[in-house]
């Protein structure tokens, strides 16, 4: 039962939404629930877990900013803080609900300049989240390890798209754990740790591997994540 309804005080006001706690949920309890969210987050994106949590904390901003323990942007959002909000909506389906809601529009509030850099990553988290979901095959990020010579950048390292399962698509084939943009040409310069644990956080930035991938989803590319208009390398071809 909500227990934060309309009051007023003795001259008559409406008392602040802060008097109204955020969540039930003890401090023990979150802490538990972001504990097994670190244990139990997949390396892959979960369409219907993306749509629930973001279905559930419409309205709920201060709610999702106590469990998180830190401001809600829902496009700054890492995988583990989906899944963790995801317990954390099951543990308690009817949070308290203060009186007035914070404008919650996107930017409805300013972003501090040193936050800035966070924002911009969290915005390419959550558009990974979406052209994951909407490719036809499971996939995951990971870092390629193999030195200062990635390919034709010339660049140390990069995250690319690992399919976890076999793809056949027109003229693509990729087999499962390789990247995107792997060709045998490429082969010896990616190296990928696919049990690293810090997979499960990283989003891609090999642009060969996001130009294949919106492709196969039929997507418009997101600046989020490949920075620039001007894309300059050249993803495989599927037909």
């Amino acid at each position: 039962m909500n227990d934060c309804g309309p009051r007023h005080t003795a001259s008559g006001q409406t008392p602040a939404a802060a008097e109204c706690p955020a969540t039930r949920l003890t401090a023990d309890q979150i802490a538990e629930m972001r504990e097994r969210a670190g244990r139990t987050t997949s390396s892959f994106i979960d369409p219907a877990q993306l749509g629930r949590v973001e279905r559930f904390v419409s309205g709920r901003h201060r709610w999702a900013s106590a469990i998180l323990g830190k401001p809600f942007r829902l496009r700054a959002m890492t995988h583990r803080e989906l899944t963790l909000l995801d317990l954390a909506a099951h543990a308690e389906p009817a949070p308290p609900e203060p009186v007035h809601r914070v404008p919650e529009e996107p930017g409805a509030a300013s972003v501090e300049p040193d936050r800035a850099a966070a924002v911009r990553a969290g915005a390419a988290a959550y558009e990974w989240a979406r052209l994951a979901a909407a490719l036809p095959v499971r996939a995951s990020v990971a870092y390629n390890y193999s030195g200062p010579h990635h390919y034709e950048f010339h660049v140390s390292g990069a995250d690319h798209i690992i399919v976890r399962e076999p793809l056949h698509l027109g003229r693509l084939h990729r087999a499962a754990g390789r990247s995107l943009c792997w060709t045998p040409s490429r082969a010896k310069h990616l190296l990928f740790d696919l049990d690293d644990p810090t997979n499960h956080d990283r989003v891609p930035t090999c642009k060969p591997c996001l130009r294949t991938a919106y492709r196969i989803a039929s997507l418009n590319p997101a600046r989020s994540l490949l920075h620039s208009p001007e894309l300059r390398d050249r993803a495989p071809r599927l037909r």
